[in-house]
């Protein structure tokens, strides 16, 4: 089961590297790592293995389920942040009565990388995750659109209109007609200042 256990955590992981490079499948890879954890924990409980263990897992995956919506901007971040702070306060409660603290490590590294992602800014957490390190960023407008809401929502009008800018640049290069259309909407809601929706 450990064996398995390390397996799912380097496929999670493999997927969190690809995502950080812009790759795609990421979020495929990212998914199976953490079904992997969650079947091989759920079969300890099955079996009554060691409780602690699956209760130390499932807090674990709770974490990493949390992180892979944090770097999608997938909605339902509230819920999943309570049943992880819900579920890492009962493991450590056990850990301590057991005395197994020193075996939560993993647990405590994926609470905290998963906080300080969902602590940034979401503008800069995009471009962390979709500009910076997009070896399509040229030719990628998407992602130039998406980051000019977020930089608005923030308040960085300036930044989002050449952000917005930039995606209307490549967008007409491209020819996508359909995509100009709705670039050319935000553009002018940016600069009238009033964007209330990204779609």
């Amino acid at each position: 089961m450990k064996k398995l256990q390390f397996i799912a955590y380097g496929i999670f992981l493999t997927g969190l590297f690809l995502k950080f490079l812009h790759l795609p499948r990421n979020a495929y890879i990212m998914m199976a790592g953490i079904l992997i954890l969650l079947i091989i924990h759920s079969i300890s409980v099955f079996k009554k293995e060691n409780k602690f263990a699956a209760l130390k897992g499932f807090a674990t995956a709770s974490w990493m389920i949390l992180l892979l919506f944090v770097l999608k901007f997938w909605p339902f971040l509230t819920p999943l942040l309570v049943l992880s702070s819900v579920l890492t306060v009962i493991t450590l409660r056990e850990a301590y009565k057991l005395k197994q603290l020193h075996h939560v490590k993993l647990l405590v590294i994926s609470s905290v990388l998963c906080m300080t992602c969902y602590l940034m800014p979401t503008d800069e957490r995009y471009e962390l995750i979709n500009i910076k390190c997009n070896h399509h960023l040229e030719k990628d407008y998407f992602s130039w659109d998406k980051y000019s809401w977020f930089l608005y929502q923030n308040g960085h009008t300036s930044e989002a209109v050449k952000a917005s800018d930039k995606a209307l640049e490549i967008a007409r290069k491209s020819g996508d007609t359909e995509y100009i259309e709705f670039i050319s909407k935000h553009n002018k809601l940016i600069k009238d200042n009033n964007w209330g929706s990204f779609k």
